[in-house]
């Protein structure tokens, strides 16, 4: 339960965070893509269970660590390029 509010908690400041850099009129292909992302989190889950019944509990949580680090390393890159681009 812990694991899980620590990695949700941070769902709605990202979701904040990327329409206020999106431009308005593509907010709705932004959101579409935000939703589809959150919706995950059930095949996710599913996932998970197969992997702890085939390779242990450990195994599901190197598997989530690296997919968080894969995922947060591109929007590193796309706050600097909006932040750059909001000084110009």
């Amino acid at each position: 339960v812990l694991r899980m509010i620590s990695t949700m908690s941070t769902v709605p400041v990202t979701g904040g965070i990327l329409m206020d850099y999106v431009p308005q009129n593509e907010r709705g292909r932004w959101g579409r893509l935000d939703s589809s992302v959150k919706g995950c989190w059930s095949i996710s889950s599913l996932v998970g269970g197969f992997m702890v019944h085939k390779c242990g509990i450990y195994s599901v949580f190197f598997v989530t660590l690296s997919a968080q680090i894969i995922a947060t390393v591109p929007l590193l890159f796309l706050f600097k390029k909006l932040e750059s681009d909001a000084r110009r």
